[in-house]
């Protein structure tokens, strides 16, 4: 449903950031769709509405921002898929704040849509699949997870396909399967769905795995040695993986170093992505991101052609 929260009032800081803004943490017990609108009352006023994550400091606006919409007038609507687990920060900045006198009220409106299990669209991370039903017993459970012995395909935000799953064959099923060693047990590099592990690589019919090269594992404050590449054409990656022994905080700067072009950043961890970085900037950086120890994977990415990069880590003790 929604619901409108009234009778805020400004002035609000302008997109300079030396000025005050309101921050507005939205948490939510389940998954769900949530629109968040604001509407100033004053057809004056022009604002802008940042989502911003929760896992990078303050020390840099515009890597904290993960989306923002900053179109003309005094309404702005931002969309957002909320877990059980995270909170979503919005940030309500004026645009000029001489177009606004002190006082002048505005309203929130939040409107929560549920992530429907067996609507045949796979939520993002609220799914692992979703067949269209709530059946057991057909590959894709009533909660939307993929049942034991069987494989799903079909990406986010649409249909899953399950069929009864052949890993342990000695034979890779593809797309359903990336490496397939002739067994089903976890931990050896393939695990029981025929997936590669994290961290692992697998070559072969029956596949022969073995880890990846990594650089670590380092403690907290020990010199990582710059990681350097390039040329890498457009939409191209490199990878690079990176173990800690410890816990860490996490600061670094994935750079342009010869020629121009624009570098992008995801880390990964076995579960998934850590910190994604998309500005449509030169260079990423980022400050005080708290890791647990394990190993992680550094993805540079070519937002346009790029001739020569260096990717840079400082650690920390938390």
């Amino acid at each position: 449903g929604s619901r409108v929260y009234n009778n805020y009032r400004g002035p609000l800081g302008t997109q300079h950031y030396g000025a005050e803004e309101r921050i507005i943490g939205f948490a939510d017990p389940a998954f769900n769709h949530v629109t968040i609108t604001v509407h100033f009352d004053n057809n004056v006023a022009d604002l802008d509405l940042f989502n911003y994550g929760d896992r990078v400091s303050c020390g840099d606006q515009e890597a904290e921002v993960y989306h923002f919409s900053n179109g003309t007038g005094p309404s702005e609507r931002e969309r957002l898929l909320t877990r059980p687990d995270q909170t979503s920060w919005l940030v309500i900045d004026q645009y000029d704040e001489s177009e606004m006198a002190p006082g002048v009220p505005y309203e929130i409106e939040v409107t929560c849509t549920p992530v429907v299990c067996g609507d045949g669209i796979t939520e993002s991370w609220a799914e692992a699949c979703d067949d269209g039903n709530e059946d057991a017993g057909d590959g894709c459970s009533p909660t939307c997870e993929i049942e034991p012995d069987f494989q799903c395909v079909g990406g986010i935000n649409q249909r899953s396909m399950c069929s009864p799953a052949p890993c342990g064959d000695s034979a890779i099923q593809q797309p359903a399967e990336s490496c397939d060693d002739g067994g089903r047990e976890p931990g050896d590099g393939c695990d029981a769905s025929c997936r590669e592990e994290f961290g692992y690589v697998c070559e072969g019919e029956p596949s022969v795995c073995g880890r990846r090269p990594f650089r670590g594992p380092y403690v907290p404050g020990e010199v990582i040695e710059p990681m350097r590449g390039g040329p890498l054409a457009i939409h191209h990656a490199d990878f690079w993986y990176v173990e800690f022994s410890a816990d860490v905080v996490l600061s670094g700067a994935l750079r342009v170093t010869v020629g121009i072009g624009n570098a992008d950043l995801t880390i990964w961890n076995a579960e998934g992505a850590v910190l994604e970085l998309h500005r449509d900037v030169r260079d990423e950086v980022w400050q005080d991101l708290r890791l647990p120890a394990g190993l992680y994977k550094f993805a540079a990415i070519a937002w346009s052609d790029i001739d020569r990069y260096t990717l840079t880590l400082e650690t920390a003790a938390p």
